[in-house]
């Protein structure tokens, strides 16, 4: 992964070690990313296998559906306990 975001997404990748970030709308910034990974064949697999390995724990099917399940449940508790306290 070579990104140019910001944010959130940045984070992940940084942290995780599974790309390479660099600064937004500089081609000198993304040509030094490529060229990086271009000549670093160990780096390319490791960061390939720990970006797959982020993809299958944060942003899978399941893990998503319980964040937002759980997001529901909170906004619903919410509702009733706001909707209780009106006459």
């Amino acid at each position: 992964v070579i990104s140019s975001v910001v944010g959130e997404l940045e984070s992940v990748i940084r942290e995780n070690e599974c790309g390479v970030c660099c600064t937004p709308e500089s081609v000198p910034d993304l040509c030094a990313a490529i060229r990086s990974l271009y000549q670093d064949e160990d780096r390319r697999a490791r960061m390939g296998r720990n970006a797959r390995n982020v993809l299958r724990t944060r942003f899978s099917t399941e893990t998503i559906f319980e964040h937002v399940t759980a997001r529901l449940e909170l906004l619903a508790a919410e509702n009733r306990a706001a909707a209780a306290v009106l006459p």
